[in-house]
């Protein structure tokens, strides 16, 4: 709400002010060159007394720092680390990181003999990390001046010496610095080779350049730091095991050795410095990558603070794959090994593949088949009988006995999980009877039945026809035909029946028994 009066302000003023002309202010250094981690000022001189001033970082528009009275009205992002001066109106910078780059401009009002006058300008930010060598190493500090380069100057800032100086000619290398040092007469950079210890510091440049045939002069600071420390660094991750079961939880840690195991030594102003401490981590940041890829962390994957432990919050299926760890020190980088990480899950969804319906002696496959780490076991049961193992169960001739319910169990021995899949057969086709001994006997029993009842008809037969109808002798029922009643026809149906009813061979063989005497004795008239 604040910062929000405050450009209303402004802009009263310059409403206030329309008309009235607006003067180019040059800042004082520009660009202006920083240090991650330093402060700056960004210098301009108003050309009177200053009544109102804003600054506004142009990339994003957000106006940092607006005075329209006693009191500076800071953006809520650049409280703490922003100061006005209410007299100059040049705004100082603190904790400067790479977002701070780039252009600022201001815009402000000056009260010059009683008059109100605008004015308006802009400055550049550049921002540089330090510069970081080993002992032994080579570096360059580089920078890139505002124009055209006519003059260039660096000093090591600690011992006030001048390390190279230029003007036009062929540059001037300090005492010390020979046959260690390069000039960029282009850009200006410097180059060091063979640093040691007491090359750490900060180095100051100075120089001219012509900008639209205007000669400018601009200034600035690299700071180099220089470590003696391991000559290599190996990555380990843990634990060593690499297979676990879905929905257990792991955490894989990545961890650095040195060789020889010695800590870095660090140097600055010349002088051996401790850095965080006693020590300086001989890594300083981590990236973890999965099948090559930096692993995008979530609500289930999660990493520490130095992203050294990645924590899995119960591991799943789409977590096997290959990881690695890379570690990045003050200037290498070193990456692990691979590391396979392997889920045990499933089966899952086991499915079974093969027909419905099968014609008479064709061959069938069934299949069966289930997502598991590791493979797992099928077991086959048919119509409820366990009957093989393997993915696969053939038949080579399909019969009527094939009819009926397949079964695949799949079975994972490590997580002890199983999934299961049905599929019924029916066999199509003609194909003659199968039938049990009890049937085969009642069958035969029939057939003899049949032929007993056949002589007794040909026999009843013989004796009607002996009789002449039209004898006398005869009564009137004995004389029709429809009047006959067969003798043992009864008697001789209940032994078939009994026969057909029997399931057991104790039951047929009786069956046989008593039609012996029948068959005895009717074959026996016949012969009379």
């Amino acid at each position: 709400m604040e910062n929000s009066q405050a450009a209303l302000r402004m802009l009263a003023f310059l409403l206030f002010l329309k008309g009235s002309s607006t003067l180019v202010v040059k800042p004082v250094t520009d660009p202006v060159i920083s240090e991650v981690g330093d402060t700056v000022t960004l210098g301009i001189k108003p050309p009177g007394a200053l009544a109102a001033i804003s600054w506004v970082f142009s990339p994003t528009g957000i106006t940092v720092v607006s005075l329209n009275g006693s009191t500076p009205v800071i953006a809520p992002i650049y409280v703490n680390r922003v100061t006005l001066n209410t007299s100059t109106g040049s705004m100082e910078l603190r904790s400067v990181n790479h977002k701070d780059a780039d252009v600022y401009v201001f815009d402000g009002i000056t009260i010059v003999s009683g008059i109100r006058e605008s004015f308006k300008g802009n400055i550049t930010l550049k921002v540089y990390d330090p510069v970081i060598s080993k002992v032994g190493g080579n570096v360059t500090l580089e920078i890139q001046p505002p124009g055209a380069l006519t003059a260039m100057t660096w000093t090591f800032s600690p011992a006030g010496i001048t390390v190279v100086s230029w003007s036009g000619s062929a540059p001037v290398i300090g005492t010390g610095y020979v046959n260690r040092v390069t000039l960029n007469t282009t850009t200006g950079s410097l180059g060091l080779s063979s640093v040691n210890g007491s090359d750490s510091g900060v180095y100051l440049f100075r120089g001219n350049t012509a900008v639209s045939g205007n000669p400018e002069n601009f200034n600035g600071s690299v700071t180099l730091e220089v470590y003696n420390g391991p000559e290599s660094l190996t990555l380990f991750i843990s634990p060593q095991k690499l297979i676990y079961s879905a929905g257990s939880d792991l955490a894989l840690s990545c961890s650095a050795q040195s060789s020889p195991p010695a800590h870095y030594q660090w140097f600055f102003n010349g002088a051996p410095l401790n850095k965080l401490g006693s020590q300086l981590n001989i890594v300083s940041s981590r990236l973890w990558l999965k099948d090559g890829q930096p692993l995008v962390p979530s609500d289930r994957i999660t990493l520490s603070v130095d992203s050294s432990v990645v924590s899995f919050n119960k591991v799943l299926q789409s977590d096997n794959g290959e990881y690695q760890c890379k570690a990045y020190g003050p200037v290498n980088e070193v990456t692990s090994a691979l590391y396979r990480l392997e889920v045990n899950y499933g089966p899952e969804q086991a499915s079974l593949t093969g027909p419905d319906k099968a014609a008479l002696n064709s061959s069938v496959t069934f299949t069966c088949s289930a997502q598991s780490v590791p493979a797992c076991i099928y077991i086959w049961y048919v119509n409820g009988i366990q009957t093989a193992q393997g993915y696969q169960y053939q038949i080579d001739a399909v019969s009527n006995v094939d009819t009926g319910s397949y079964m695949c169990m799949a079975w994972n021995s490590v997580t002890r999980r199983t999934s299961i899949a049905e599929k019924k057969l029916s066999v199509t086709g003609k194909e003659g009877p199968i039938l049990s001994a009890g049937e085969i006997a009642g069958i035969v029993i029939g057939t003899l039945a049949g032929v007993t009842g056949i002589a007794l008809g040909v026999y009843f037969s013989v004796k009607l026809c002996t009789k002449n109808p039209d004898d006398p002798k005869l009564g009137p029922a004995e004389r029709s035909l429809d009047a006959v009643t067969w003798p043992n026809a009864s008697e001789t149906y209940e032994n078939i029946a009994t026969v057909q009813t029997a399931s057991k061979a104790k039951v047929l063989d009786h069956a046989y028994t008593d039609l012996q005497s029948p068959d005895h004795s009717t074959y026996s008239t016949l012969n009379e």
